[in-house]
């Protein structure tokens, strides 16, 4: 009958079975790799250590939504889930936390479909980004509101001790758990890093963080100043200009300043042209002083003469009116004499 209606329609009853079987198949969590980022959780109960939890992140597959995640187990992020608190536990199924005031909202997580909350352990972030999941058991309906991150590598019996919490009828936990701690660590869980920036490090006291910079800032002035050599360790050509000289010199000591000093070699040329355009300099100082003293001794010996001229011919002016003055003094006896003879004839 089976294959009477295959040959009809082409369509089999295990053949169509099968095909609904691997449309339903789940794929595995990846397999554990210690390249991948962790980052841990320190939950207190009551203000009471309860231990921390390992979680592998699979960057590799959802990078979008593990990066979100992963800068919010930053305690440096103004979002950060430190001190955020477990808000409700459904027992054998998930417990559910990291809400926060602080949280800014408008992200929208792409889902990657390869990734599903298909066992134990299971960590996803929700799909507007505000909070955590961490699945108890298989759940797959939970892929409609969450995105799988990465799943806990360690603590499961931390996983255990929340689950059996007492909750109240909202599923909230009677007791306060709370992440005491959050941040970056390596597979083990043994390494502890609380800021993005140094994820990876080697975890180095407030001195030896001093010393790092130091040198760093060392080799790159070192860096620096052989690139400026490179670009400026031209020796000038023989008989430059003073101006220039003296104008490099000073570019040189501002670097000098700067860099703690250049090439000796290049500072010796740079005064040998500085003193050669000096002793230039005073040789035509001089030339240019001869020339105007001459000029100055020939000035004053025409005035002199001319000065000669103009006294002489004041001088024939005075005597010629000193000669007339006489003259005329001579007459007036004379005329006067003959004025009174006619006088006494009348």
């Amino acid at each position: 009958m089976e294959m009477e209606k295959f040959q009809e329609t082409g369509e089999h009853p295990e053949l169509e079975a099968a095909r609904q079987r691997a449309a339903n198949a789940v794929p595995p969590l990846p397999e554990k790799s210690t390249l991948r980022p962790y980052v841990f959780f320190d939950f207190h109960v009551n203000k009471n250590p309860a231990g921390r939890i390992v979680i592998e992140l699979f960057d590799d597959i959802a990078p979008v939504a593990v990066s979100h995640f992963r800068n919010r187990c930053s305690e440096g992020a103004s979002d950060t889930f430190k001190g955020t608190a477990i808000y409700k536990v459904l027992r054998e199924q998930a417990i559910f936390g990291g809400k926060s005031n602080r949280y800014r909202g408008g992200v929208h997580m792409r889902q990657y479909p390869q990734l599903r909350h298909c066992q134990r352990g299971a960590v996803s972030v929700s799909l507007t980004g505000d909070e955590y999941l961490i699945a108890l058991t298989r759940c797959l309906h939970r892929d409609d509101t969450h995105q799988v991150v990465g799943r806990v590598s360690s603590g499961d019996d931390v996983l255990e001790r929340l689950n059996m919490l007492s909750t109240d009828s909202d599923d909230a936990p009677y007791q306060r758990v709370t992440i005491a701690r959050s941040g970056f660590t390596n597979a083990a869980g043994t390494f502890e890093d609380f800021d993005e920036a140094g994820a990876g490090r080697k975890k180095e006291s407030a001195e030896e963080a001093a010393q790092r910079l130091k040198q760093e800032a060392s080799q790159a002035r070192a860096a620096l100043q052989d690139a400026l050599q490179a670009g400026l360790g031209q020796k000038r050509k023989a008989g430059a200009p003073a101006a220039r000289g003296s104008g490099s010199g000073a570019k040189r000591s501002m670097m000098d300043a700067m860099l703690g000093g250049l090439s000796e070699g290049d500072s010796e040329d740079d005064e040998d042209d500085a003193d050669d355009g000096g002793d230039e300099g005073d040789d035509d100082s001089g030339a240019a002083a001869g020339e105007g003293g001459s000029q100055e001794e020939r000035e004053v010996e025409d005035r002199a003469a001319g000065g000669g001229e103009q006294g002489a011919q004041q001088q024939q002016q005075v005597e010629g009116q000193g000669g007339e003055s006489c003259e005329g003094q001579r007459q007036q006896p004379e005329v006067m004499q003959q004025q009174q003879q006619q006088e006494e004839e009348e």
